[in-house]
């Protein structure tokens, strides 16, 4: 059976603590059969996605982050190169049901099959993308939603009788980690790093915003976006090309 190393956005354990809370007494044998395997997936988040001094966790693909099509990625990904020869063996699917303003370039999708192959041909070694994959971004949605399903794990924790405290400290690190990694005081708001160069993006996205779920966030910086500010990108490219946007 095939299978890939790509992953998505860590929203199954909030998934599964509001499945679990409309169970009733059900849900006890729930949390404890599906706990200790959402434990794992962020335990594997820790352990061989986090990169930089401030131990966030890296995407190596934009389709690991929910916003395939982002801004936020131009910079990173127009540094891989794009060879339109893949197509040769390669077909686009989107083609059929998507019309050529709401879809990437055949050179950003040329961009997106380099990328996957490189991952599997290196057996989806992750010490290996963290060290020499092309595209390597730390993204302020995905280490947000990370921080959000620990607290969702706190929660699933107590009800199948496991310890939640190691949870809750992780979402304490993981926002801490946010603001001092990701927070940008000039554009108000949280942006994406790349994390080969160490420089963030300039572009404003609705990833920025995701912290904003977030308990631990500090009130100053929540209280920045009750503010009038400039408009904030859309992650679709779509959006950016029709001239339509997106308001905090």
């Amino acid at each position: 059976m095939a299978t890939t190393g790509i992953i998505q956005p860590p929203v199954h354990a909030l998934a599964a603590a509001a499945v679990t809370n409309q169970l009733g007494r059900d849900g006890l044998d729930f949390a404890r059969r599906i706990y200790p395997l959402l434990a794992a997936q962020n335990t594997y988040l820790g352990d061989r996605r986090t990169v930089g001094p401030h131990g966030l966790a890296a995407v190596v693909h934009p389709w690991e982050a929910g916003l395939d099509n982002s801004p936020a990625w131009d910079d990173p990904l127009h540094v891989v190169p794009a060879d339109l020869g893949l197509f040769d063996t390669y077909t686009r699917r989107d083609v059929g049901h998507a019309g050529a303003g709401e879809r990437p370039t055949d050179e950003d999708y040329a961009r997106y099959i380099r990328l996957a192959l490189s991952y599997r041909d290196h057996d989806y070694d992750d010490d290996w993308v963290r060290a020499e994959a092309e595209f390597l971004v730390v993204d302020p949605a995905f280490n947000a939603l990370w921080a959000w399903s620990e607290l969702a794990l706190a929660e699933l924790a107590e009800r199948a009788g496991a310890e939640p405290g190691p949870h809750l400290a992780e979402a304490d690190r993981i926002t801490s980690a946010l603001i001092n990694g990701l927070w940008s005081e000039r554009l108000g708001m949280f942006v994406a790093r790349d994390a080969r160069t160490g420089q963030p993006h300039s572009e404003r996205t609705v990833a920025g915003l995701l912290p904003l779920v977030l308990p631990g966030l500090p009130e100053h910086l929540s209280q920045r976006w009750s503010q009038p500010r400039p408009e904030t990108r859309s992650g679709r490219r779509t959006m950016r090309s029709t001239g339509c946007r997106a308001s905090p």
